[in-house]
């Protein structure tokens, strides 16, 4: 292990040399070969130290459990060849011990442990590590740059006097080394007890005083974070709440609707990366998230069977262009389910006029399996047609998806516009029989009120390649 960390120090120190930082050194970025040489790769994240970065101050870059102090910090300033010197120490600890050394599972206490904590002595871990090996692990592991190793070249001849049983130039640290290092890493603490020993000459009442007020900031800091979880979390549930009493009552609002839960849904998940200590409250944001996915799947579902459903009637099965035994299968379908699909002339009256029929259509298309056998027959063309046809059906209703709005790129003054062009009444079989049945539309949309006409010259191309070539619907 230490012939290898020289190796890989001797390339860093000659990439240090040409100017270039690697910024990432671990494990599965050195590649031993089969002859016993070792590869420094992927400089994917190397930065050349006379150039400019975008790197901004206060941004991580590295894989965070072999980062450097001053990396996990974000510090710019601090920032140089010394960072990859801590990096393969880190990563030669990991290899002497079998363990990292800081070894946190959250991102959060990992960066503390890196920024403020000194790993164990290997030692400690493992007591077969060599005493000198150890001191030199730890000269590499030093948090403050101006400690370690000056050169990624120093780092490679102290590996070297180890291997060769010479004096290492690394120094053990003793217990004034380790209590100024301590006192250092933790300058809040020490402040803080240099003025409670002045307090505690003041007075106890003083100190007592103080810690009351601190007690107080940091309760109410915990109360206010407490609160802002709530909200959002109260927030969630208002969401979830709106799109189930609003959303099922009224077709138009079904893209909106869908909206409003990936909203929510996204809002559960930052709550549950957040984390809570109460094992209630995260369940209870389990089941909340469970719930809009259950109602993302049901809008879907809902989606689908209205597309399917629009195989019912014959102009449309004869868009498609189906084959003698592709329009037997799909009539089929109907017929096994106690339905006759619509004819040339059976369509739009017989759906406007037949509440049984309607019923029976709409318990068809609830059944997945039905559907599933409905689309069989159909190519890969023909399915694409067949939902170019259902945003023709949908009318301004199609506006109101998150799909359609994010590519036509709608601003919030087009989506407005073109909600005032929905239908004013609350609509109750759902799309495509919602359009058809509205009697003051007659052939679909009326030209007035179309919302393409919204459009702009980019968004109306857009939109034409959606629902693809011109097909005038029968009703």
């Amino acid at each position: 292990m230490a012939r290898i960390g020289g190796l890989v120090a001797r390339a860093l120190d000659h990439a240090h040399q040409n100017g270039v930082v690697h910024r990432d050194i671990k494990p599965a970025n050195l590649l031993l070969g089969r002859d016993g040489h070792i590869w420094v790769t992927d400089f994917g994240l190397a930065q050349f130290t006379d150039a400019a970065t975008v790197t901004g101050t206060g941004t991580a870059i590295g894989t965070l459990r072999y980062m450097s102090p001053e990396q996990a910090e974000g510090d710019r300033r601090r920032l140089d060849h010394r960072a990859d010197v801590y990096s393969l120490a880190a990563t030669l600890y990991e290899l002497s011990t079998g363990r990292p050394a800081f070894p946190a599972e959250t991102p959060a206490a990992l960066l503390l442990q890196i920024a403020r904590g000194a790993p164990p002595a290997p030692r400690s871990v493992d007591p077969t590590v060599p005493r000198d090996l150890e001191a030199v692990l730890l000269k590499g592991l030093e948090t403050d740059p101006r400690d370690r190793y000056a050169t990624a070249a120093e780092f490679a001849d102290d590996l070297d006097r180890f291997l060769n049983r010479r004096p290492i130039a690394a120094r053990r640290p003793c217990a004034g080394d380790r209590a100024r290092k301590w006192a250092g890493r933790h300058p809040a603490v020490v402040a803080g007890a240099a003025i409670a020993l002045v307090l505690l000459t003041a007075g106890s009442g003083a100190i007592a005083a103080l810690n009351q007020r601190a007690y107080r900031a940091e309760r109410d800091r915990a109360d206010e974070a407490e609160r802002r979880f709530y909200q959002s979390k109260q927030l969630g549930d208002l969401m979830i709440q709106i799109s189930e009493e609003e959303g099922r009552s009224n077709v138009s609002f079904h893209g909106p609707r869908r909206r409003l839960l990936l909203a929510a849904l996204e809002n559960y998940r930052q709550l549950n990366e957040a984390g809570h200590n109460d094992p209630q409250v995260r369940a209870e944001l389990d089941r909340a998230t469970a719930r809009v996915e259950e109602l993302l799947a049901e809008e879907k579902a809902a989606r689908e069977s209205w597309r399917v459903g629009l195989l019912w009637f014959q102009p449309v099965r004869a868009e498609l262009r189906l084959s003698p035994d592709q329009e037997e299968q799909v009539r089929q379908s109907f017929r096994v389910r106690g339905l006759e699909p619509g004819t040339a002339t059976a369509g739009l009256g017989t759906i406007r006029d037949d509440l049984n029929l309607r019923g029976k259509i709409a318990r068809l298309l609830s059944d997945p399996t039905a559907r599933n056998e409905l689309l069989r027959p159909l190519t890969g063309p023909q399915r694409k047609r067949l939902g170019e046809l259902f945003l023709r059906c949908l009318g301004p209703m199609a506006f109101g998806d998150p799909e359609i709005v994010e590519a036509l790129g709608l601003t919030p003054h087009q989506r407005q516009q073109i909600r005032l062009l929905q239908p004013p009444v609350a609509l109750r079989l759902g799309p495509p029989f919602a359009v058809l049945l509205d009697d003051r539309r007659p052939g679909g949309i009326d030209p007035a009120s179309d919302p393409v006409t919204l459009l702009t010259s980019e968004q109306r191309a857009i939109w034409k390649a959606l629902i693809g070539r011109p097909f005038e619907m029968p009703w």
